[in-house]
C-alpha cells in the first residue's frame, strides 16, 4: 500500500510540475542585443562617443558604459572618427562587445565596396578585423545558423541615375564564409516613404527576423510594419505579415515577456511622446506618455525582469529617463552628452 501511495505521489509530483511548465511561456529570444556589458541580465546604459573626423585627423572614439551591477563606469577607447558603433554579444559569453563598423562610403563612390567591423570580444579581451561586403545600417544580430550574431547592413542602393527617386532596399547578411542578400522593396517614389528595419524576434524561435517599419509621411495613419519570420530566406519574397501601425518613432521590444517581438513605437503629441505598445501575448494596445520631442528612444531590459522597458535619452541634458516594467517606477540618470549615440536606440548605428 505504501508502495502505491508513493507511486501516486511522485505521479502527481511530475503531473503538477509538467502543467506549471506547459502553462509558462517557452521563451527563446534572442539576447545578443540585450546590451548587457557586465552579465547580470539587464541592460546597461551605454553611449558610444565619436572622435573627431577631418580630412587630416581621425580622433579616438569612446564607448561609455555604466555597469548595472555595480555602479561603475567604464570607459573603453576603441575605433575613431568616422565609425559607428556595432555592439552585440559575438562571442555568446552573455557579456556584449564593444565593436565599430568602419564603411569607406564617403570616399568610395560605389555601393557594395569594402567595409570592416572591428570586434574587441569580452571572453578574450581580443580583437577581430573581419572585411563585410557592403554598407549601410547595421544590423548585426542572430539570424541563421549557431546562436552567434550575423554581421549585416540594412541597403538602400539608388538604382541608375542618382537623380532618379528609384532605389532597393534590403539585408545584407555575411556568416563566415556564407552571404544572405535578400532585398525587399525596389521603388520610384516622390520620398513620401521612409523604410527603416524594425529587428526583432516576432515568432519566437531564438531568431531574430526580417522586419522593417514603412513610415508613410504624406497620410497619417498609413504606416505599417512589414515582417518576414524566420528562417531568414535569401532573395526577393512578399512578406508573409504587414501590419498597420501609427506611430511616427519605432521601439520593437518584448514588453509582456511572452519571448515575442511586441509592435511599439511612439507619437508626438503636444510636444510630448506617447508611446503605443501591442502586446503579443493578449492583443492588447496600451499607450505612456513618456518622454519629449527631441529625446531619443532608448528601449531595454534595465531591470532585468524579462520585459522590455520604455527608456529615453534626452540629448539637450544627458539624462536618462527609464520606467521599469517590474513595479512601475521610473529612474533617472545624467550621464551623456548630446552628441553622445545611445547604445540602445533602434536603428542608432
Amino acid at each position: 500500500m505504501r508502495e502505491w501511495c508513493s507511486f501516486f505521489t511522485a505521479l502527481i509530483s511530475v503531473l503538477l510540475l509538467l502543467w506549471i511548465f506547459a502553462s509558462r511561456p517557452a521563451i527563446a529570444r534572442d539576447n545578443t542585443v540585450l546590451f548587457d556589458f557586465d552579465g547580470d541580465g539587464k541592460t546597461d546604459i551605454a553611449l558610444y562617443r565619436p572622435g573627431i573626423w577631418t580630412q587630416t585627423v581621425r580622433g579616438t572614439s569612446h564607448f561609455y558604459v555604466r555597469n548595472s551591477s555595480t555602479g561603475e563606469t567604464m570607459v573603453i577607447p576603441f575605433g575613431a572618427g568616422g565609425d559607428r558603433p556595432a555592439v552585440a554579444d559575438y562571442d555568446l559569453d552573455g557579456k556584449a562587445d564593444v565593436a565599430i563598423f568602419r564603411s569607406w562610403e564617403d570616399t568610395l563612390k560605389v555601393p557594395w565596396e569594402a567595409s570592416d567591423y572591428w570586434i574587441r570580444y569580452s571572453s578574450t579581451g581580443q580583437t577581430e578585423v573581419i572585411y563585410h561586403f557592403g554598407y549601410g545600417t547595421v544590423i548585426n544580430r542572430n539570424f541563421v545558423e549557431d546562436g552567434r550574431p550575423e554581421l549585416g547592413v540594412f541597403t538602400h542602393r539608388v538604382l541608375g541615375d542618382p537623380t532618379d527617386p528609384c532605389y532597393i532596399d534590403g539585408f545584407l547578411l555575411a556568416s563566415g564564409i556564407n552571404l544572405f542578400q535578400k532585398d525587399i522593396t525596389e521603388e520610384c517614389s516622390g520620398g513620401w516613404n521612409r523604410r527603416m528595419p524594425a529587428l526583432g524576434d516576432y515568432n519566437n524561435d531564438g531568431y531574430s527576423d526580417a522586419a522593417i517599419f514603412v513610415r508613410n509621411f504624406v497620410v497619417r495613419g498609413s504606416s505599417y510594419y512589414e515582417i518576414w519570420p524566420s528562417p531568414f530566406v535569401a532573395g526577393y519574397t512578399e512578406p508573409p505579415i504587414v501590419r498597420p501601425f501609427d506611430v511616427e518613432l519605432i521601439a520593437p521590444g518584448d514588453y509582456d515577456a511572452d519571448g515575442k517581438t511586441d509592435l511599439a513605437g511612439a507619437n508626438i503629441v503636444q510636444g510630448r511622446y506617447r508611446w503605443k505598445i501591442e502586446f503579443s501575448s493578449t492583443g492588447e494596445l496600451w499607450q505612456l506618455p513618456w518622454g519629449i520631442a527631441g529625446d531619443k528612444i532608448v528601449p531595454g531590459d534595465y531591470d532585468g525582469d524579462g520585459k522590455t522597458d520604455p527608456a529615453v535619452f534626452r540629448p539637450s541634458d544627458g539624462t536618462w529617463y527609464i520606467f521599469r516594467s517590474s513595479d512601475w517606477g521610473w529612474e533617472e540618470h545624467q550621464w551623456g552628452l548630446g552628441t553622445d549615440i545611445p547604445i540602445p536606440e533602434p536603428n542608432s548605428f
